[in-house]
């Protein structure tokens, strides 16, 4: 059995990894030459920068009683944050080097370095300006390429400048030294990172070289001791963690680990206020609910995790992170092209506009590929680290609306559909009268077979009852009827338990946890809210025989209107006929209907702020996942412009009571934020919800070569940021109603001796034997949350009352009876 020293060796161990990642991530950098991209270099860079860009400008600009070097006129041609930039980069690449072995760099190399590169931008910048598309082109191809070598990107645009014949005098060696050595004294007089160090020569003169000062190599072995402590590799335990006590006292078991996670994530913003409100916050509920999900044993799901591992070996497609790059083609001009002298109405310029919109897209498509591949190959890891062991657990913590996330990221009851997928719970429970009804259930949701009544997901379930046992037997073999399902690996996870329990009757002890999920859970909250029939009726509020299907109700207003539009039958509508098109082709829910699939997304996440941005990001994506090449070229983007208004119309067709609500608070935000008063109030079980976002001023700095680099300074005073407070408001206050929700359900859940709970945000899971209670004090708990408690007034008083003020009148109320929530067996489900 495990004990408490074992468990703080094995923290010892997370701690440990936590720094060798660090440790590895600083070497990869230095050893790159990217020094800037450390911790302690980029904390450096972000410090001085705008210091020494200001001092030389401030020189070039003439400085009463100053002489200027002769050299002056040449660095006054620079944009000064980008000499101070890449002066910058040059100095700190050499505090490593010293830091290390005690290098010394010839003051005349580093002079010459600087001016080399001094140079290059007014070469380079002089290149863009001539043949801006071309050269920009060229950045891009070479980014795509992940290089950050000065070296191979300056070649590349020589090599390009002399094709095109850009005209460039070079500048002698001297010229460059002298540039250099300007730009090195100015830092030198508003820094203290190097020093020029005088060391007799052969002749009567001295060398010089430059050295870090010791005052920089102190601070940078200090960073580098905190930092590499902060970011520990946090897996979870092998023995119980500690129950919380209070809002600093419990969850990890040694005291460092206990030091840097706290029961609420600790914030740099407003942090004395909060942390004020937190220690005085009295949420004995709150503490018994995250104690509650601590205790949930788990063990890993071995059988899924083999198959898992051969699907990856072998790159098979089954839910995982696209293997290939996502590539941005090449853009529609020539080298010689000018699209800023394009007219509007000139064809190459709307589809130059649009190859920008998709090159933009795709580059953070791609980003987020590369993102999901790295946390797959860490769900794994720490997968087959912990197969053999029997049990382990889960620390909790919240966020500062109450919303509570696992710590351990990768493999996490909260994480992807491989990282669920691959858990099952500590302890078995017996399926018991109603046990396998529900598991049936359970696999048709994950399979995507969710749409029609609790029976017939059943009887699904039963037709196919042969091909699930194929399906265990042979899952690689077989996997062309579970590939494409909605959940591939919960799915599968559940085959193997459907097929064991199967096999072994009625007395089978399951341990695969079933799922509830929430319809739209942040629009069933602001319907509950404002008591609103019509949208409490699209996401299951009230009883009936099917589940409500919110998001193909949008998708079928807004086949309607493209309808509609492709009867017009005119050239500004030729959008329409695509997308109908289209639709067919890839099959909707009528002939040529909008895939639900297609407005799932942004009716999801209007709740949480979303905007029509978002909404044409989200159509772009579907895009590239399901018709690429459908389209003309270069027109994908466009056509997710298209269709954005006709979709965002939509939503507010079906959606129109939580859109009031949103707005009520968002005017509320503004109100308060103009007196710079943050969002502050108290959720019905006593959390202690803090908003509070801060001005910043951005400042990015570009240098032709080197790169980019943004700044963010907070602005003297700390005045709160009231476009931020106002899209957060919205979002957060759901959020932190759905967080209560979670919590009630759970100490209701303990107190009906449910003691495995798997729980995210808006869907709830425990043992297949136990779903008839669970589903039973979801409907009971939501209706207690919203019919003792009313939210939007409870925030409209408590703000009220603490700043002496008048926030305006709540939207009005529909005549929804939220005890009708009671009897809707597809409220969650």
């Amino acid at each position: 059995m495990t004990d408490l020293q074992t468990q703080l060796d094995w923290e010892s161990e997370m701690i440990h990894r936590g720094v060798q990642r660090y440790r590895a991530q600083q070497q990869l950098a230095i050893e790159g030459g990217r020094e800037h991209e450390t911790s302690a270099g980029s904390r450096l860079l972000q410090s001085y920068v705008l210091q020494i860009a200001d001092h030389m400008r401030a020189y070039l600009d003439g400085i009463k009683g100053r002489r200027r070097s002769s050299c002056a006129p040449l660095l006054k041609a620079i944009n000064t944050d980008a000499l101070a930039m890449f002066t910058l980069r040059s100095v700190i690449g050499l505090l490593f080097a010293g830091r290390k072995d005690g290098t010394r760099e010839p003051l005349q190399t580093l002079c010459a370095t600087i001016g080399t590169m001094a140079e290059d931008e007014l070469r380079f910048s002089a290149f863009q300006t001539e043949h801006k598309t071309y050269y920009d082109a060229i950045l891009r191809r070479l980014e795509e390429g992940r290089t950050k070598s000065y070296r191979h990107i300056h070649r590349n645009l020589v090599h390009s400048a002399n094709a095109l014949g850009v005209d460039w005098s070079p500048w002698s060696h001297e010229t460059k030294i002298s540039v250099g050595a300007l730009a090195v004294q100015l830092s030198l007089e508003v820094s203290d990172l190097i020093e020029i160090e005088r060391v007799p020569g052969t002749g009567p003169r001295m060398k010089k070289y430059v050295v870090p000062s010791a005052q920089c190599l102190e601070w940078i072995d200090k960073h580098d001791v905190f930092a590499e402590l902060i970011a520990p590799d946090r897996m979870p335990c092998l023995i119980p963690p500690g129950d919380w006590t209070s809002a600093f006292d419990g969850g990890y078991w040694s005291p460092h680990l206990r030091n840097i996670t706290p029961l609420i994530k600790r914030s740099v913003a407003g942090s004395s206020k909060r942390t004020a409100r937190i220690e005085a916050a009295v949420m004995p509920r709150v503490l018994s609910a995250v104690n509650g999900l601590q205790a949930t044993p788990w063990r890993l799901n071995q059988p899924v995790l083999e198959v898992m591992k051969a699907v990856w070996t072998a790159n098979l497609p089954i839910g995982m992170p696209r293997s290939q790059p996502y590539e941005i083609p090449p853009a529609p001009v020539e080298p010689d092209d000018k699209p800023g002298t394009w007219a509007d109405d000139d064809p190459r310029k709307e589809a130059f506009l649009n190859w920008k919109a998709e090159a933009r897209e795709i580059h953070t498509m791609e980003t987020e590929r590369v993102a999901k591949t790295r946390a797959l190959v860490r769900t794994l890891r720490l997968a087959d680290e912990l197969k053999d062991r029997e049990r382990f657990y889960y620390v909790y913590t919240c966020d500062f609306r109450g919303r509570i996330y696992c710590a351990t990221t990768g493999l996490s009851p909260q994480g992807t559909d491989h990282s669920k997928a691959l858990l099952l719970f500590g302890r078995t429970e017996p399926l018991g009268e109603r046990g396998m009804y529900w598991l049936k259930v359970h696999g048709a949701n994950k399979f995507g077979y969710d749409k029609v009544s609790y029976d017939d997901r059943t009887l699904w379930v039963d037709k196919h009852h042969a091909l699930w046992l194929a399906i265990a037997a042979d899952p690689v073999g077989q996997r062309s009827h579970w590939a494409g399902c909605d959940k591939p690996w919960q799915f599968l996870a559940w085959v193997f338990e459907y097929t064991a329990a199967s096999n072994a009757g009625p007395d089978y002890r399951s341990s695969l946890p079933v799922a509830l999920d929430g319809s739209c859970n942040g629009l069933q909250h602001f319907s509950a809210m404002l008591r609103d029939p019509v949208g409490g009726q699209a996401v299951n509020l009230l009883a009936a025989p099917v589940p409500a299907d919110i998001y193909q109700r949008v998708a079928d207003v807004a086949t309607r209107k493209l309808r509609g539009l492709r009867a017009l039958n005119t050239p500004a509508h030729a959008g329409a006929i695509n997308w109908l098109n289209l639709f067919e082709q890839v099959g909707g829910h009528n002939a040529d209907g909008m895939p639900r699939e297609l407005s799932k997304k942004p009716v999801m996440t209007l709740p949480y702020g979303s905007t029509r941005t978002a909404c044409s990001e989200s159509i772009f994506r579907w895009i590239m996942d399901e018709a690429p090449t459908y389209f003309d070229k270069n027109t994908n983007f466009k056509h997710a412009l298209y269709l954005t208004p006709i979709l965002w119309s939509s939503i507010s067709e079906v959606v129109v009571a939580a859109r009031d609500a949103m707005k009520w608070v968002q005017d509320c935000s503004s109100i308060l934020t103009k007196k710079q008063h943050p969002l502050a109030y108290t959720s019905p079980l006593g959390f202690p919800v803090y908003q509070s976002a801060f001005k910043f001023r951005t400042k990015q700095i570009e240098t032709q070569i080197g790169g980019r680099i943004e700044l963010r300074i907070a602005i003297p005073g700390n005045k709160l940021d009231g476009r931020k407070q106002r899209q957060g408001s919205s979002p957060n206050l759901v959020h932190h109603a759905d967080a209560t929700h979670l919590m009630m359900v759970v100490n209701a859940g303990l107190a009906e001796d449910i003691d495995c709970f798997s729980m995210i945000h808006d869907d709830f899971g425990c043992h297949a034997g136990r779903i008839d209670t669970l589903q039973r004090i979801i409907r009971e708990t939501f209706v207690d949350l919203h019919e003792n408690h009313d939210i939007l007034a409870d925030f409209k008083a408590e703000h009220e009352a603490r700043h002496d003020l008048i926030l305006p009148d709540l939207p009005p109320r529909g005549d929804l009876d939220l005890s009708a929530v009671k009897h809707s067996a597809y409220f969650f489900g």
